[in-house]
């Protein structure tokens, strides 16, 4: 139930709007310094790479993550969203996982987006540490550090009702995270 919660004070707290497109993984806009993937192969959200450096960007350094969420459930799952804009985040290793950054986004709440059970959907996810999102509280990140991380989603909940509290039952952590990849400071 504190995951839900989690996940609700994420989309209302958070005000900058982090978009959503879709993206095909690899190919030729496959940034230099970026490893294939060879990750955990039962993840249930695939990440384009294994390895990510960060590279300049608009607003400082950045990540452009492909990320590719399969419902390992055989029910619908359904993703709460603001204008198509998904909450997640990054958890780091550090002995066990913990929440390290969450993206910012508006705190409207739109229809859910529903993967059907076995169905895929891919999002196009922009780690901007210096904007764009936040550490939780009481985490610190100047600069980034090199490590080992996961992509989490919030919001996947098995059934969805707007007018309740909570509008529904989030699916544990381990059926909404990514196989473990690493990510590095850039030049």
């Amino acid at each position: 139930m504190h995951h839900v919660i989690r996940a609700a004070l994420a989309l209302l707290l958070l005000v900058a709007c982090e978009g959503r497109e879709s993206a095909p993984s690899g190919g030729a806009d496959t940034p230099p310094g970026a490893d294939t993937l060879t990750g955990d192969a039962d993840a249930p959200l695939r990440t384009d790479r294994d390895r990510y450096v960060l590279r300049p960007g608009d607003i400082g350094p950045e990540a452009v993550i492909v990320a590719t969420f399969t419902n390992p459930t055989d029910a619908p799952l359904y993703i709460v969203n603001c204008n198509g804009a998904i909450g997640w985040g990054l958890q780091r290793l550090v002995g066990e996982w913990v929440e390290d950054w969450i993206v910012a986004m508006n705190a409207c709440l739109s229809e859910p987006l529903v993967v059907a059970a076995g169905g895929s959907r891919t999002d196009t996810l922009y780690f901007r540490p210096d904007g764009g999102g936040s550490p939780p509280s009481g985490v610190s990140r100047d600069p980034v550090e090199e490590g080992t991380y996961r992509v989490v989603l919030y919001g996947v909940l098995t059934s969805f009702d707007p007018d309740a509290r909570p509008m529904g039952k989030e699916v544990p952590v381990e059926q909404r995270v990514s196989q473990p990849f690493t990510i590095e400071p850039g030049g």
